[in-house]
């Protein structure tokens, strides 16, 4: 259980850390209130995969 939450949570945040670098390297065409929303829903999706990693942890 504890092998497969510690998988889940690694690549959720490879998934989360290439997504950072896009909206940060952003193509010159893309919107900028795109970029904004979509790198709060990232953060908002770490800090949710955070949680029960932390408390698997424990």
């Amino acid at each position: 259980m504890t092998l497969g939450s510690i998988v889940f949570a690694t690549f959720l945040l490879a998934e989360n850390a290439v997504a950072l670098y896009f909206y940060f390297n952003a193509p010159a065409g893309m919107p900028p209130l795109a970029v904004e929303v979509m790198a709060v829903l990232q953060v908002l999706e770490a800090i949710g995969i955070a949680a029960p990693s932390y408390v698997t942890w424990k």
